[in-house]
């Protein structure tokens, strides 16, 4: 029997075994493409979720305007204990219930019976229940504009509010687009720079060892250039490793994934946006969020003059009421001008309402006045500058382009030298200087074109950005 039970506990610990080794490896980073992370951070980033939600608050805030045609008022109901108030028979002088005629007290009851404050038998309210009810509602006629201008200035924060959200959503897809670039640079100047200093460190060793050995076909002073060389390009691996760093970090955390990661493609460029300038000059008129909370801006300034000019002006409305009074133990005296416990009435009637204070409403007509203004002057100065910043963005997105092609080619040459050193050094007739001379200009120029790459893809992003059409 206890031999039985071996296998199936070393069954057992295998496969317990099995499942915490794949508890604790972790899971495989995920690779995104670019228009993955854009995807991604504009459907999840914080910012871009807070600017959605300002556009419901904004949709609320334009409902609440519309609501403002809605009738208003109060309702009240109060509920206490009734005192006992009779009416006073006319032939005997005295309460109904103290032996007079009902139906006759009730007909003419013209006074009630007085109160003795000193004795509580009837103030006290123990003798039943009173409440009262009212209702009393104001439903709006005309009002000289001034719910349209509310309704305009709301639909003017709408319109905003909608701006914010693709200005978030640029400045985060720019921020994304960087870390991209940025890490996929860093990764490939890294390759770059492994290959270079590991063909430094093959040179250095061969020359080393024809000096070891005394052949005179290289010199120290050939040695020290190539090891400066070596020790450039180690300095320069510094910052690369830096550049890494701070893609991945910024990538990771724009995506709130501690295990993001970039695709394995190679360093390209993404997109040259070689329209006219003219083209996204048009554009930002129509798409650049900046200019349309300006237009927005403007909107709500003309609806806030038109406002205060309406203010200055009555409302127009209905008044209805509606009121029902019960007093158990209260007769109801038969006397237009006291006061009646039991009732039960509705009125209906034509209302104008105007404040008074027409001075202060003059004085608040002409601020608002010159608020718009001086909002269309600081418009017109704000899209000015924001056409010369499409213009220097066009500009270095042009100058980014011809740099890109320079380079390509210059890289190209430099290559076909580099290669043809090496070559001549594995045969042993390769000049020193020609060593750290083609070394120095093949990658330096292809650390150059690297660069170049992803400042044309960055000029390209901003210069998208600043026309507003970097997202749909």
């Amino acid at each position: 029997m206890m031999r039985a039970r071996f296998p199936l506990a070393r069954a057992t610990a295998v496969v317990v075994g099995a499942a915490v080794a794949l508890a604790a490896t972790p899971a495989a980073a995920r690779r995104y493409t670019l228009p993955e992370l854009i995807e991604r951070v504009n459907a999840t980033y914080p910012g871009v979720q807070a600017a959605r939600e300002g556009v419901e608050s904004a949709d609320a805030q334009l409902s609440q305007a519309t609501r403002l045609w809605w009738p208003t008022g109060n309702l009240t109901f109060g509920i206490t204990g009734s005192p006992e108030v009779r009416c006073i028979d006319p032939v005997t002088g005295k309460p109904w219930t103290s032996g007079g005629d009902q139906t006759r007290a009730l007909s003419s009851c013209i006074r009630t019976d007085v109160v003795d404050l000193r004795s509580g038998e009837q103030v006290l309210p123990y003798h039943g229940v009173a409440f009262n009810l009212g209702i009393n509602l104001i439903q709006p006629l005309y009002t000289f504009g001034k719910i349209e201008a509310a309704r305009n200035a709301a639909k003017a924060g709408l319109d905003v509010a909608r701006a914010q959200v693709d200005k978030d959503r640029a400045d985060v897809t720019f921020n994304i687009t960087r870390a991209y670039w940025l890490l996929k640079w860093a990764r490939a100047a890294e390759a770059t720079l492994d290959d270079g200093m590991s063909r430094l460190k093959d040179w250095i060793k061969k020359i080393n060892d024809e000096i070891d050995k005394g052949k005179t076909t290289y010199t120290e002073n050939d040695l020290v250039r190539l090891k400066l060389a070596l020790d450039a390009a180690e300095l320069t691996s510094l910052d690369v490793d830096k550049a890494k760093e701070l893609g991945l970090s910024g990538l990771r955390m724009l995506l709130d994934d501690a295990d993001a990661d970039i695709d394995d493609t190679e360093l390209d460029i993404d997109d040259v946006a070689e329209q006219p300038l003219g083209f996204f000059e048009d554009a930002a008129r129509t798409h650049r969020p900046e200019a349309r909370m300006l237009a927005a801006g403007t909107q709500a300034t003309r609806a806030g003059k038109a406002l205060q000019l309406a203010n200055l002006m009555p409302d127009l409305g209905i008044a209805l009421s509606f009121t029902y009074a019960y007093a158990q133990s209260v007769d109801d005296p038969q006397n237009a001008f006291m006061n009646h416990p039991n009732a039960l009435g509705a009125g209906l009637s034509l209302v104008v309402r105007y404040n008074l204070d027409v001075p202060e409403r003059l004085a608040t007509h002409a601020k608002a006045a010159a608020d718009e203004r001086a909002f269309v002057a600081r418009r017109k100065q704000a899209l000015g500058g924001i056409y010369i910043e499409i213009e220097n963005a066009w500009l270095d997105a042009r100058a980014a382009r011809r740099r890109a092609d320079l380079l390509r080619h210059s890289e190209k040459v430099a290559r076909g030298w580099y290669n043809a050193v090496d070559q001549n050094l594995q045969v042993g007739v390769a000049e020193s200087r020609d060593l750290v001379d083609a070394a120095r200009s093949y990658f330096e120029l292809r650390m150059q074109h690297l660069k170049s790459i992803m400042d044309l893809n960055m000029a390209t992003t901003t210069l998208k950005q600043t026309a507003g059409v970097l997202v749909q």
